[in-house]
């Protein structure tokens, strides 16, 4: 049985308009937290006795990082909080993404708030494949006499911020962002005059088991990798807000919001691109965070193209251990039998086959 905790505050900080980034110095909780597992925050307020329940969204050696919007009394009393206090906190609680898979290509799919703990689930699948990367970022624009304008970008610790440019003459508009582990988490995204538009994310490195072959002559690719591909899909409602931090540990990151031109915003336009829904579904997978109409768009696009999803479902809790019934939500079993379900207990995280929408 998991205690109450009374832990102190580190920093507590508004990131963006309304919403603030908490980090906890808990060795407890951060030793346990699974990516997709949330703790519950407690007020020191009498009129305030239920917890607030908040997705963890990365931890930091001891730390545990929480991000939180501002929408109504408990998490106003949380804005208020600064370092040293304290504050008491309950965790890991439910269960989060199963991580043992390793497809091909894994798609991070956030809306809003729900961005944040896919940076946890980010870091935690940098680290499962052995190329993990705290380093800054560099860009490469390279002289190639077969590639015009081919452009590298990467991430390397021994040359940071070192940029390159030159010109070329056969492959217009190239653009490749590399991944090597010489040069951990860089990316590749390859666009030709011969195939538009087409992104790849892929690991390139000395080892046999991955490959990447570009034919410069035609600006046709080929792509064989073993490792996955962690590709993050984040929308935002107006400002961008975790970018960053989430191309640090992503081989490719798309972002949209109402403010970059999109009249919707909505994470199933970049969905549709075709560097996207080309994506052979025997070799992908869906980690999915955010408000419900969004995860039902993602599962339905999911579902359509025949991809597997895990979907961290929205609910109102109120004691976030199991025992006030106030978060069920309808699942259904393989025979298609429908019942309810804990989503404190049985998920956040479940899997999209087993809800009943």
């Amino acid at each position: 049985m998991k205690e109450i905790i009374s832990a102190k505050i580190v920093s507590n900080e508004q990131i963006v308009n309304n919403i603030f980034r908490m980090v906890i110095n808990c060795r407890d909780i951060a030793s346990q937290a699974e990516p997709g597992q949330f703790v519950d925050l407690y007020t020191e307020k009498d009129s305030m006795l239920l917890p607030r329940p908040l997705s963890i969204s990365d931890i930091d050696k001891d730390h545990v990082v929480l991000v939180y919007a501002l929408v109504g009394k408990g998490t106003r009393y949380f804005s208020g909080l600064k370092p040293d206090d304290h504050v008491r906190i309950l965790g890991p609680l439910g269960n989060g993404f199963d991580l043992k898979q390793k497809p091909q290509n894994i798609l991070l799919v956030g809306g809003g708030l729900g961005v944040a703990p896919l940076l946890f689930t980010a870091r935690k699948l940098r680290e499962m494949s052995g190329n993990g990367s705290n380093d800054s970022r560099k860009e490469v624009i390279a002289d190639n006499s077969q590639g015009f304008g081919t452009k590298i970008v990467a991430n390397s610790s021994n040359d940071p911020g070192k940029e390159l440019a030159a010109n070329g003459s056969n492959d217009s508009g190239k653009e490749v962002i590399a991944d090597s582990r010489q040069d951990p988490g860089t990316k590749i995204v390859a666009n030709s005059s011969n195939d538009p538009e087409k992104e790849i994310a892929a690991n390139n490195s000395n080892s046999s088991e991955n490959e990447m072959i570009i034919n410069r002559s035609n600006g046709s690719e080929t792509n064989k990798i073993e490792q996955s591909n962690i590709i993050a899909i984040l929308g935002y409602a107006k400002e961008i807000w975790y970018n960053k931090e989430m191309e640090a540990c992503c081989d490719m990151t798309k972002t949209i919001s109402e403010n970059s031109g999109s009249k919707r915003g909505l994470v199933t336009d970049l969905l549709n691109r075709d560097e996207i829904s080309s994506l052979p579904p025997e070799a992908t997978m869906i980690l999915c965070c955010g408000p419900r109409p969004m995860l039902k768009a993602v599962y339905d696009w999911g579902d359509a193209h025949g991809i597997p999803l895990q979907l961290s479902m929205e609910a109102r809790m109120g004691c976030g251990v199991g025992i006030c019934h106030g978060c069920t939500c309808h699942l259904q079993n393989a025979g298609g039998q429908t019942y309810r379900a804990k989503l404190c207990k049985y998920g956040p995280v479940i899997k999209g086959s087993d809800i009943n929408w």
